[in-house]
């Protein structure tokens, strides 16, 4: 197995390896070049925002690949197996959104937006066109619109392919953490919540207690378990179709939740039209597409 990344693989990576062996350490973001090995475990110790070539080249035929993933402002520990030319997740967690006071990788945009005293700060990639000046001129004009969607949830509840199904379908789907709900709604999480910006338009991920607990529509969950319904606060231009397009993804997220969406990274010469009719994520080394 090839460990490429300062520190130890975290026990969540490991569980997605299988079987290590011997273990190669290298802190050479291309693997071991000049080596014409061939590796049937390759893991990514570190946050990354792109998939190297070297690791698709080094990565033997049935072998897997682990690396802690960055899309649209959420980290996903995937495991990726060879299809082809291409790398098909088969399996993906959330893993987490907070990256503390580090910046992102390259590749990624962070900038505070300061309303009134609250300091949310928006997390999105290079390929976006997103301007946090403009969203914090829209914020301080206040107003917006906050839509709920029925969807009830617990604390435990992972939104995984929630986050996913957005950077599939969303061009302008990031990440939103911090502020303090005084002048505009609360997030879900004020660590990190999903986020969607279309021109001046933010809109993003709230919620609050369900008022009837009992009516969850989450199948086998503990009827003492708290529950709390989601929503949807949008400011801007197009709050009011931002807001109600934001709701309709929570609502198939939630009755889709058997499904579980697939990561597929192609080299990045590879043409457009030979990949699926879905939103393509172009990252220097590959193209990225999320089927949900």
């Amino acid at each position: 197995m090839l460990a490429i990344g300062p520190g130890d693989v975290s026990a969540q990576l490991v569980e997605e390896v299988d079987s290590i062996g011997e273990v190669i350490t290298t802190r050479n973001r291309y693997g071991t070049p000049g080596h014409a090995l061939s590796y049937d475990r390759i893991v990514v110790t570190t946050e990354q925002f792109d998939l190297s070539e070297a690791w698709m080249r080094q990565l033997a035929r049935h072998g897997r690949l682990v690396v802690p993933f960055r899309l649209r402002g959420a980290t996903h520990i995937i495991a990726f197996e060879r299809d082809g030319e291409a790398l098909r997740s088969t399996t993906s967690r959330f893993y987490r959104t907070d990256l503390g006071d580090h910046a992102g990788p390259y590749g990624e945009r962070r900038a505070v937006i300061d309303i009134a005293g609250e300091r949310p700060l928006l997390t999105w990639d290079d390929d976006q066109e997103i301007n946090p000046a403009e969203l914090g001129r829209c914020l301080k004009r206040g107003g917006g619109k906050l839509e709920w969607t029925g969807v009830l949830v617990s604390e435990e509840d992972p939104l995984d392919a929630l986050w996913l199904r957005l950077a599939a379908r969303e061009s302008g789907a990031c990440h939103l953490a911090g502020g303090t709900g005084d002048w505009i709604a609360s997030l879900a999480h004020r660590h990190g919540t999903p986020a969607i910006v279309e021109e001046s338009t933010l809109a993003y991920l709230t919620l609050r207690p369900s008022p009837d607990s009992e009516s969850s529509i989450i199948p086998d969950a503990e009827p003492s378990a708290e529950r709390f319904e989601l929503g949807v606060a949008a400011y801007g231009s197009y709050a009011d179709t931002l807001s109600s397009r934001f709701a309709v993804h929570v609502r198939r997220w939630k009755s889709a939740t058997k499904r579980t969406p697939y990561i597929t990274a192609h080299p990045p010469t590879t043409s457009k039209m030979s990949l699926p009719r879905a939103p393509i994520i172009d990252r220097p080394d590959s193209r990225i597409v999320i089927t949900c």
